[in-house]
């Protein structure tokens, strides 16, 4: 799905914002497992699921608000990617 999104609305950057996507992810992998571990240290099992629940929320507001509520994917003429074949 991320993708998707990145090659359908950043055509003209692709490949760098799937580096950049990529480089997030594994920043991700890194650090959650620490926060993770922070979070269990300080609050306990229960302390986890809350709060990864909130950076969940968090972060759902900061995509709705970056991609917005809907978006259009049918193709126009004009709108074909450089990869569709005609």
């Amino acid at each position: 799905m991320y993708f998707l999104s990145i090659a359908s609305d950043y055509q003209h950057k692709l490949f760098e914002y799937i580096g950049t996507k990529e480089s997030c992810a594994g920043f991700g992998v890194m650090v959650g497992p620490l926060i993770g571990t922070g979070l269990y240290a300080v609050s306990g099992y229960e302390g986890i699921f809350f709060g990864f629940a909130c950076i969940f929320v968090l972060t759902g507001v900061i995509v709705y608000y970056a991609i917005g509520p809907d978006r259009s994917y049918a193709l126009t003429s004009e709108s074909r990617a450089w990869w569709t074949c005609y």
